[in-house]
């Protein structure tokens, strides 16, 4: 896990690339303290940076940036190939080299196409001296970070934070104007953009190519919607291939040269994990993770997480917070996301405990996506049995649309009524949106535009399935696996998604959905034997916490600042901020979040 960062400007205006190029890494210095390098190619029209943080491979002989035998390519890579010794063998490396020289030699041996050949997580760009190009590509799913900037006149300048991408001085400090009305909507940002002009993210499973011509071109490598499903599996057949993939992907992210950790939230995902664990290392060495408040609260996991980890035998470590905590940190919170979020926070203050004791931590993300275990998701599974059934009535429309109407729909489960007739894209949308487009509108008084097409995973697959890949592409790669990867970082911490596997990804989808949708049933089946049983059946609960109460107890003076936000409606803040609705908290802490960032980032608002 690193930080990487370069620049390839093809003009006579590159001399001041090495001064521009250490700035990038200063800037992003918490991503590895276990190193840092640069090379220079092309007599300096391309620089490569690189901030280690050694898990595999701990020599200096893993140190990057990192050339071919020959010569001819130079890599720098932030992330962990996990069957790096699988992929050796058959390549005919070493029997002690890293993942770094491995990846370079599958490079060198297959080009582009070694990327379907990986398993792992990963951003990386190799500069290929002969050609003179730039190679560039991102993971399947999205874990590792990769933002991009070009201009017309020849330079492409990269790195992995948006942190990076201002020091570099290329970048305009402005935000882009449909990003904020994506981030109100929806509280992230979408990629291929971010908060930022002109800034742009590469998209999971996709490459990039740049030359000394200046001709820049994107190709996606992987899509999991085109996983095939087998529609004649029988569920005891789909429990088992859950279990072997699961089982395979947890031994594959155990690879490492230094002691692993794990979040442990008391949920049925992390048990899992922390029972396989167990199951293939020396359970005394791991140690466990979890969140209590200082306040009685039922968000509050913490004694199942404790009594979890005792019984695996862990060494378990839990971080009491207070509002006091968000009060102290919220400004450095900001700093760490990288781009605005109403996201992240628990992460944050778990993965800040997680560094003190371990460089590496396992996170159970993924599972509910995957497995379809939000609550929502029953409501989603209601509507489509319903829908085979009959239609909805006008009448019954009409009177969701009612703020009445609403709250009785919601608490029979049935709000997806309201939306139902524009189909599963936008009941999905519905779902997963803070406001809706018209409330974002009335905010900004203008029109915006991030029509996002999610209509090829409902219309290619069952629906439930569907709701899997709308998930995987909208929520957990712009949000979750970003947050995740910005706060960690932040405390110089890797965390790993072993549900995140690519393999597993393509198993669970190759699954009917009509196995799925129920409580994460087929999960649960596959893994029984890994949960405490005072952890089965137990009500789905986030990862979350009481943050309306901090907010108001420990952040008024920001609360007081968003009311002077000249940008947005007085009617829209003064909503958001309705202590009536203290219990529902990210109205006003998206908005806090996205002022605080632009302003500790000195970006403008492109309003007038």
């Amino acid at each position: 896990m690193c930080g990487i960062a370069g620049i390839a400007s093809f003009n006579s205006e590159h001399l001041e690339a090495e001064k521009t190029l250490n700035k990038m890494l200063c800037a992003m210095a918490h991503r590895g303290n276990d190193g840092r390098g640069t090379f220079k190619g092309d007599g300096g029209h391309v620089l490569l940076g690189h901030l280690r943080l050694a898990i595999i491979d701990l020599s200096v002989s893993a140190n990057q940036p990192m050339q071919s035998l020959d010569g001819r390519y130079s890599i720098t890579f932030n992330g962990e190939i996990y069957n790096y010794k699988e992929l050796a063998k058959e390549l005919g490396c070493p029997d002690d080299v890293g993942d770094t020289y491995v990846l370079i030699v599958a490079f060198t041996r297959w080009g582009k196409d070694c990327l379907p050949r990986l398993r792992g997580m990963f951003a990386f760009a190799i500069w290929d001296n002969q050609e003179q190009s730039l190679f560039c590509a991102r993971d399947h799913i999205g874990i590792k970070p990769f933002y991009w900037w070009s201009s017309d006149n020849k330079t492409f300048v990269f790195a992995s934070e948006i942190k990076g991408m201002l020091a570099s001085g290329f970048v305009p400090r402005v935000a882009d104007a449909d990003s904020i009305a994506d981030y109100l909507q929806f509280y992230c940002v979408h990629p291929p953009k971010t908060i930022l002009q002109d800034v742009f993210a590469l998209l999971p499973g996709h490459y990039l190519t740049f030359n000394s011509s200046g001709e820049l071109e994107t190709e996606q490598w992987w899509d999991c919607s085109m996983v095939p499903v087998n529609n004649d599996l029988l569920y005891e057949e789909s429990v088992e291939l859950v279990r072997e993939k699961f089982l395979e992907s947890v031994e594959f992210h155990l690879r490492a040269d230094v002691p692993v950790g794990l979040f442990l939230s008391g949920g049925i995902d992390s048990s899992a994990l922390a029972g396989a664990m167990a199951a293939f290392g020396n359970v005394k060495d791991l140690h466990t993770f979890s969140v209590g408040f200082e306040c009685d609260s039922d968000l509050d996991e913490s004694d199942l997480a404790g009594r979890i980890a005792q019984k695996i035998g862990t060494q378990h470590h839990r971080i009491e917070l207070s509002s006091q905590s968000l009060g102290e940190c919220f400004y450095d919170f900001i700093k760490a996301i990288d781009q605005p979020s109403g996201d992240g926070l628990n992460s944050f203050f778990v993965s800040c405990a997680a560094s003190q004791n371990v460089k590496v931590a396992f996170s159970g993300l993924g599972a509910d996506e995957l497995f379809l275990g939000y609550n929502y998701m029953r409501e989603f599974k209601r509507m489509i049995n319903l829908s085979n059934i009959c239609r909805i009535p006008l009448f019954l429309e009409n009177f969701a649309r009612s703020s009445f109407g609403k709250k009785v729909l919601y608490k029979l489960g049935l709000s997806f009524v309201q939306r139902q007739r524009g189909g599963y894209e936008a009941v999905y949308k519905g779902y997963r949106s803070l406001r809706s487009p018209e409330e974002v509108e009335q905010m900004l008084d203008r029109a915006f535009c991030n029509d996002f097409d999610l209509k090829k995973h409902f219309i290619n697959n069952d629906p439930m399935n569907g709701l899997s890949l709308a998930e995987l592409e909208f929520y957990a790669s712009p949000m979750l696996l970003r947050d995740t990867d910005a706060v960690s970082m932040h405390h110089t911490l890797e965390v790993r998604v072993p549900f995140f596997d690519p393999e597993l990804i393509k198993t669970v989808l190759s699954i009917p959905g009509k196995f799925k949708g129920n409580g994460k049933k087929l999960f649960v089946d596959a893994v029984r034997d890994f949960i405490p049983k005072d952890v089965i059946g137990r009500p789905k609960q986030g990862f979350e916490m009481p943050v309306a109460t901090w907010i108001f107890e420990e952040l008024c003076g920001e609360l007081g600042e968003m009311e002077k936000i000249d940008w947005l409606s007085k009617k829209g803040i003064k909503d958001s901020i309705n202590p009536a609705f203290e219990d529902y908290y990210l109205p006003m802490w998206s908005i806090m979040v996205l002022q605080q960032w632009l302003k500790r980032w000195d970006v403008e608002v492109p309003y007038e």
